[in-house]
């Protein structure tokens, strides 16, 4: 623990105060210390400091609820029940600005986004994808009103909200401490078609432990384990960040905080895998994750000429160079063989078959496609195609769909947005060129349009 106290808080002081003095004790013997000790000045100062365990458990773990004054001057407490309360707080704590072009209505009018307020760097050329453009809403302020709100809404800015990433970007999330990794339960994703279709998605799915989380998993900080000591846990996976997700062990495991000494108790874990100094920490189980949004923006098609027409389709995968990615008939032909009642099979490698078997708890699925307005018709008829895909969960059959008892259906709704560029004097990106080459003129193509459709996990019915 030396190496993570932070030196100011009053448990380091103390515990440097306590060691100065026993090493002066130690140079300095006194006649009547007379009694010997095996024990080292570190295990007579055995302060922790607070500052590593503040950045590693969340305060909620450590009050508790009896302590807690009851609220009754507080109508918010004794006029609403429990459940209205957590719907005000989802309110309250989900982002709405962040992706302003998600929450516009048909009738609101375009926004107008200058390109200096876009920063720079490909991630910042798109309402619809990347990082966020604006600050977030969340009003966090409102987990520090008081300890019962407090206690109410502690994990609910990680539950409500997606947790966003770029495909294209190693896995990594800012530091995000192993206890809120554990309460995500969405992923919004922004993918280029060509990773999407060459198992770029699998990859990060795999990643976020979806099939661990459904059996039941901790998360835990590598930072726990000696060297490499997670790898001698069977089962135990590694997942976004330094994170492992370690397997519970039991069917119905504990859904409060957890020891890791009494989880790694339960495992044949060898004992000189695990730092003693982490046996005390407290984990938490990974929640299951139930939603996810795929995002192409305009520059993430695999079809760069205009003279060529963009089609997608789910069961499209990995492909060899000989036979080259499938084409605009192939999209048309699956999309005949579905209206026509025959869903065609999605092959292991495509990748809606990543998004089903990755995700085994998923019960939503948004696809948010964004293209140049010229191409506007070509997204049209994507989309119209997009509203017979299915996506089937459990069971075989030759057809998807068939011998399967859920599919993710498209729920009977496609939001239409729109959103325009004021380029000014700046230059368009050579990416966006070429993307238009030999359209129209880049400076005719700063209108864009954004098409959300939405798949419902449902009973299938044949």
């Amino acid at each position: 623990m030396a190496n993570d106290r932070c030196g100011i808080c009053y448990e380091c002081t103390r515990y440097q105060d306590q060691l100065d003095t026993t090493q002066e004790a130690a140079h300095e013997p006194t006649p009547s210390d007379t009694k010997s000790t095996d024990s080292t000045p570190a295990e007579n100062a055995d302060l922790q400091c607070a500052r590593p365990k503040i950045n590693r458990e969340p305060l909620a773990w450590s009050l508790d609820p009896s302590r807690v004054l009851p609220q009754h001057n507080c109508r918010l407490f004794t006029s609403l029940p429990l459940e209205l309360r957590e719907i005000i707080h989802t309110y309250v704590l989900t982002d709405t600005t962040s992706y302003p072009i998600d929450y516009l209505g048909p009738k609101d009018s375009i926004p107008v986004v200058h390109v200096k307020y876009l920063g720079h760097g490909q991630n910042a050329r798109s309402l619809a994808g990347g990082r966020p453009l604006h600050p977030s809403d969340i009003t966090v302020s409102l987990l520090h009103t008081c300890k019962a709100v407090y206690l109410e809404t502690w994990n609910m800015p990680s539950k409500v909200n997606a947790y966003r990433m770029g495909a294209s970007r190693h896995l990594r999330s800012a530091g995000m401490p192993a206890w809120q990794l554990a309460q995500i339960r969405g992923l919004d994703i922004t993918i280029k078609q060509r990773e999407l279709e060459n198992g770029k998605l699998g990859d990060v799915l795999k990643a976020m432990g979806g099939n661990a989380r459904q059996q039941g998993a901790y998360v835990v900080p590598m930072r726990c384990f000696r060297d490499d000591g997670w790898t001698k846990i069977e089962g135990c996976s590694r997942t976004l960040d330094d994170n492992v997700l370690v397997p519970a062990t039991v069917d119905l495991p504990d859904t409060q905080p957890q020891r890791l000494n009494d989880i790694l108790n339960r495992l044949p874990t060898p004992a000189e895998s695990m730092l003693p100094s982490s046996r005390s920490l407290h984990v938490t189980l990974a929640q299951p994750l139930t939603h996810l949004t795929l995002r192409l923006t305009r520059t993430d098609w695999s079809t760069w000429n205009v003279a060529k027409n963009l089609h997608f389709d789910p069961s499209f995968g990995r492909y060899n160079l000989d036979e080259g990615r499938p084409s605009a008939k192939a999209m048309r032909l699956r999309a005949e063989r579905r209206k026509a009642g025959r869903h065609p099979r999605l092959h292991s490698q495509s990748w809606g078959a990543h998004v089903v078997s990755a995700l085994p708890d998923l019960k939503t699925l948004e696809l948010v496609l964004e293209t140049f307005e010229a191409r506007k018709e070509e997204l049209e008829r994507v989309v119209q195609y997009a509203k017979m895909w299915r996506f089937g969960f459990g069971g075989d059959g030759e057809e998807e769909g068939k011998g399967k008892e859920w599919a993710l259906v498209w729920d009977g709704d496609v939001v239409e947005r729109r959103w325009k560029r004021d380029l000014g004097e700046t230059v368009v990106s050579r990416r966006d060129r070429r993307l238009l080459r030999p359209g129209p003129s880049c400076n005719d193509c700063n209108d864009f349009e954004v098409r959300t459709l939405r798949y419902v996990r449902t009973r299938v019915v044949e």
